[in-house]
């Protein structure tokens, strides 16, 4: 028989209902299609962990933000506490030259309406993107193929993986047609699921190859390439008013468990030096230490009283600590913090993208970008515009028209098309394409010092004398500016212009050498914002970052 031929009857035998298989189930729901044979899985039990008690700040901070979880509905289909378990696995197959993306599974607490989940998943019929898959229980959705196992576990079966013949070998797990491996490296971890809040395992076939390469590793990391000549590991986290965290690592004879054990010990040393180290960092400010430091403090004590023990062919190494209430409020604070530093980080990076375009445009052009102007001078559009062909934006650059004002039925049309690089998502502005990245600008020179933008000025770069890592190119300013339209953030040295977020009293800036930093009004003072702002007027400049 063919392989599309025994293709096609897996797909046909999948359609019938799970329910008419009498295959026997080797491990609990969860692991649909895991072999025990595999390279890794990940498997967190959701149900047991938004029902702890003793983490419920934690789920009430989730539930403050929301975006986490909302995330969460956009993979799985279904909302937090409708879950059950999210198990990740990767077949040995999967690591090559790189890990490839994993089977995700995702499995709910009762049984859920295919049709529903489907939509929210935006699944779409195969059609013939897969010759001879389709049916019922088999979709297309972005990750790649959605496949319904029963009626409370669905897989997403990863994009980069699809090829008739591994699906077939995949579906006919699914179906019961074959069973499912039930030794192996990765057997002990989905038993080992049942009780355990988060299960980790790993065979290590796989990395003791990759680093059999003969490459030489940094002598900080052999601890690590020690403990890579193990057989397998089974890592597990046991959430309750004691948190439990254990590694059990076989190898494959008694000796070199007992060597591994001084590895063991280095790590752990290494572990409590960069909790130390991190801990004592003085660059944080407050709001991060009052979410950290309760953490770093239980992670430390944890580790200080880690216990190590070789039983024959298997090194065990075991913390334990207690969540105390310092912890459970650290914990409730933290989805806000994390989200907070999330949405700070994609700021500053976008803030980079878009210095990384100047200086592009300044290396094309031997200026950097001004305002677009029509034949008598007067600016139609703004710089960001011509911008869009530095940033990837190249298809939306083609569609304005450079003749013409940023209000022009030509070009107004594609205010709320503004690329995401210009975002600052945790200061959304109350109108759509509207942004608060901007420059400083001048209608004219200015004998005290120049902005980066004057008018009718192209600025090179050997211009900016007081060096590009003392000047500002583009900050975020107090309100938000429409993206397509000219007009920036007015500079004049007896009045500086208002910028950053009056809520906090900090802003963002990117210098001319495309280093992007956080800075607080107040402690830079107005005398150094003055010297950061302009490019030629020779100013010392002394700010703490």
């Amino acid at each position: 028989m063919s392989k599309l031929c025994q293709f096609l009857t897996t797909v046909i035998l999948l359609l019938i209902p799970a329910s008419n298989f009498a295959a026997e189930k080797t491990f609990p729901a969860g692991f649909a299609g895991v072999q025990g044979d595999g390279f890794a899985m990940i498997s967190v039990n959701v149900a047991q962990l938004w029902d702890e008690p003793v983490l419920k700040p934690l789920r009430d901070g989730l539930l403050k933000i929301q975006k986490p979880l909302k995330e969460l509905e956009k993979h799985s289909g279904m909302k937090n506490e409708e879950l059950e378990r999210i198990t990740l696995y990767w077949p040995m197959d999967s690591f090559n030259d790189h890990i490839s993306k994993p089977f995700a599974i995702y499995t709910a607490r009762r049984p859920f309406d295919r049709a529903e989940v489907a939509k929210k998943l935006g699944a779409e019929p195969v059609g013939d993107m897969w010759p001879g898959v389709s049916g019922k229980n088999v979709f297309v959705v972005k990750e790649g193929a959605l496949i319904f196992a029963d009626d409370r576990t669905h897989v997403t079966y990863p994009r980069t993986r699809i090829d008739t013949t591994h699906v077939a070998d995949f579906l006919k797990v699914l179906s019961g047609i074959t069973a499912r491996v039930a030794e192996g490296t990765l057997a002990d971890g989905m038993l080992a699921a049942q009780k355990q809040s988060v299960v980790a395992a790993v065979d290590f076939a796989p990395i003791r190859k990759l680093l059999s390469n003969g490459m030489k590793q940094p002598d900080e990391l052999q601890p690590f390439v020690a403990m890579a000549q193990a057989e397998r590991g089974l890592f597990t986290v046991d959430v309750g008013p004691t948190l439990k965290v254990e590694s059990k690592l076989t190898f494959f004879n008694a000796d070199n468990a007992k060597k591994a054990d001084t590895d063991a010990k280095a790590i752990l040393r290494l572990a409590l030096t960069i909790l130390e180290k991190f801990r004592n960092d003085k660059k944080r400010d407050q709001d991060a230490n009052d979410v950290l430091l309760p953490l770093l403090d239980f992670a430390k004590t944890a580790l200080d009283k880690a216990e190590r023990k070789v039983d024959g062919q298997t090194l065990r190494v075991a913390a334990s600590g207690e969540i105390d209430t310092a912890m459970k409020k650290a914990l409730a604070a933290l989805p806000e913090w994390i989200a907070a530093e999330s949405e700070r980080t994609t700021a500053v990076n976008n803030l980079k993208q878009i210095g990384l375009g100047f200086c592009a445009y300044e290396s094309t052009y031997a200026y950097f970008p001004q305002d677009i102007t029509d034949k008598n001078g007067k600016a139609i559009l703004s710089w960001r515009v011509h911008m869009l062909p530095f940033i990837e934006q190249t298809p939306l650059w083609k569609q304005l028209d450079l003749t013409k004002p940023w209000d022009d039925a030509a070009n107004s049309k594609f205010v709320e098309r503004m690329p995401d690089v210009f975002q600052f998502p945790s200061r959304e502005p109350t109108e759509k394409g509207f942004t608060y990245f901007q420059s400083f600008t001048a209608p004219k020179l200015v004998k005290a010092g120049n902005p980066f933008m004057v008018t009718g000025r192209k600025l090179e770069i050997v211009k900016i004398t007081d060096g590009t890592s003392n000047t500002l190119m583009i900050v975020d300013g107090e309100t938000a500016v429409n993206w397509l339209k000219p007009g920036d953030l007015p500079y004049d040295p007896k009045k500086l212009p208002k910028i950053g977020n009056p809520k906090t009293g900090k802003f963002l800036g990117c210098f001319g050498d495309v280093s992007v930093r956080t800075f607080d009004l107040k402690k830079l003072g107005e005398k150094n914002l003055h010297a950061l702002i302009t490019i030629d007027g020779g100013e010392v400049v002394k700010f703490d970052e």
